[in-house]
């Protein structure tokens, strides 16, 4: 870390290794040494060193540090698939972050971010070599569940499909209202009502009216509260809006969801999340509208392009593929 930074800051400055060495009283061969992780400077070499280059000696280890994030929020943001090399060194570095400072927040943020991410593009592998065997051996039960817990299929055990564990992990943190929210979509989802109902008075006023309908949806049924999601149209959260339109998304009521998530991506602040736009290329599609769904993957390619400086990697590359896909 010490040697990438000596390295940059001595070419910054248009030094060559000599002209340095000459500068610090050193050998050319101890600059190289250096720069290339074979060795440090002793310690009270750091002083001097740091002094020349108009330096902390914190920033001489830390002048990486930023470029280093920036590498792997990039790789993260634009989707890119992980060689075991790339996200050994990343896993490495925020490592090394962690145990310098365990109450950083940033690497530890990072990390799990990192492992989730990596997580997905290996269940993406688990799922395409899954689906290869199940063509060569026909409804082979292994493969089968290898398949569907890849995708995040149906699973019917209790026991694994619970949400018992995150749950408590949820309740442990006494968060604020975004873990409040968290808590009572799993709880709804483990329909534990009761439980999710004693939230509610936590709730800002836009969660609120949205999980009293949620709620009331898990006990009546969806058609006993379509006319309150309905209601909801004349919200002003987008993220109310966007909720409401998934509802209606998930009972194939898709016409009545399209409105709602074109106001959640006008409402939704700047730079915007695609998920409005990929929904409503879904929908289209399942409509049989091609056309709108390839305008709508259009939309989500200029949105990723001007909010977000996306151009390229494993994202955008899927976008285009579905359009080509919807073009034939």
């Amino acid at each position: 870390m010490l040697g990438n930074n000596l390295k940059k800051l001595r070419e910054k400055k248009g030094l060559s290794q000599t002209a340095l060495s000459e500068v610090l009283h050193v050998s050319p061969q101890a600059i190289s040494k250096w720069e290339n992780g074979v060795s440090d400077p002793d310690i009270e070499m750091l002083p001097k060193i740091a002094s020349f280059f108009g330096s902390t000696i914190d920033e001489l280890f830390d002048y990486d540090k930023a470029l280093e994030y920036e590498r792997i929020d990039k790789a993260i943001e634009n989707g890119y698939t992980l060689d075991n090399v790339l996200f050994e060194s990343f896993e490495s570095f925020l490592l090394k972050e962690i145990a310098l400072d365990p109450n950083d927040h940033r690497p530890i943020s990072t990390i799990a971010d990192l492992y989730l991410f990596h997580a997905c593009r290996l269940k993406e592998k688990a799922i395409a070599y899954a689906y290869q065997a199940l063509n060569l051996k026909k409804d082979n039960v292994f493969d089968l569940n290898t398949l569907n817990n890849a995708s995040n299929g149906v699973i019917e055990d209790y026991n694994i499909s619970c949400h018992n564990k995150l749950i408590a992990k949820l309740y442990s943190l006494n968060g604020g209202p975004h873990t409040i929210r968290f808590l009572i979509r799993n709880l709804i989802a483990d329909h534990r009502l009761d439980e999710a109902k004693a939230l509610l008075c936590k709730c800002d006023e836009a969660d609120r009216e949205y999980y009293e309908v949620r709620i009331k949806e898990a006990e009546d049924g969806f058609k006993a509260c379509i006319d309150d999601y309905k209601k909801l149209y004349e919200s002003d959260n987008w993220l109310t809006l966007l909720n409401t339109a998934n509802r209606f998304s998930k009972h194939h009521a898709f016409k009545e969801a399209i409105p709602y998530y074109q106001k959640a991506h006008e409402l939704c602040p700047r730079p915007r999340y695609t998920d409005m736009l990929a929904s409503l290329a879904y929908i289209s599609e399942n409509m049989g509208e091609s056309e709108e769904a390839i305008k709508y993957f259009k939309a989500e390619l200029k949105l990723l392009k001007d909010e977000w400086q996306i151009t390229k990697g494993e994202q955008t590359e899927a976008i285009k593929k579905n359009i080509e896909r919807l073009k034939k």
